[in-house]
């Protein structure tokens, strides 16, 4: 691994084989150890990091559960305020329902009055005309009649302030 072979780097180095064997192993040991202890850290920072991201995730979702509760607390209140809101109101629209119908019976009321008035007038109406049509009637019959007696009596006759002469 470290050395491609091992006579060229005992010529070169003016070391024994032997103990570049032994450097060799010891360096074969702490290689070893390193890769252990290299894989034990990565292996525990990556228990670290997984514990990290559980607990990410649970203070996550436990964020989004405290997000939603508001949310949901909000709606419960909108609701319940509605719902307070309707059982405040329901006496006064009941109320004004009452009021409602009161009022149109009393129009109804008011309509039918009103064309009672009318009809009595229109009845009073029509006995005054019949009632005036027969006293002009009355006084044009009296007046023909006055006329005609004040002709044979009379030499002339008065009619509204004129005199009219009768030819003899």
């Amino acid at each position: 691994f470290f050395f491609s072979s091992r006579r060229r780097h005992t010529r070169c180095s003016g070391v024994s084989w032997a103990r570049r064997c032994v450097q060799e192993t010891a360096l074969l040991a702490f290689q070893s150890k390193f890769e252990s202890e290299l894989k034990q850290t990565h292996e525990y920072f990556q228990n670290l990091h997984d514990t990290s991201m559980k607990e990410i995730h649970q203070n996550f979702s436990s964020t989004n559960v405290q997000l939603k509760k508001p949310e949901d607390m909000i709606n419960q209140e909108r609701e319940d305020r509605l719902r307070q809101t309707d059982e405040n109101l329901r006496p006064l629209r009941e109320n004004i329902q009452k009021l409602f119908e009161i009022f149109e019976v009393e129009k109804n009321e008011r309509i039918l009055a009103d064309k009672d008035i009318l009809q009595k007038l229109d009845d009073t109406n029509y006995e005054l005309k019949e009632c005036i049509d027969k006293e002009k009637t009355e006084r044009i019959r009296n007046c023909l009649l006055y006329t005609s007696d004040a002709a044979d009596d009379l030499l002339c006759v008065d009619l509204g302030g004129r005199r009219i002469l009768k030819k003899k």
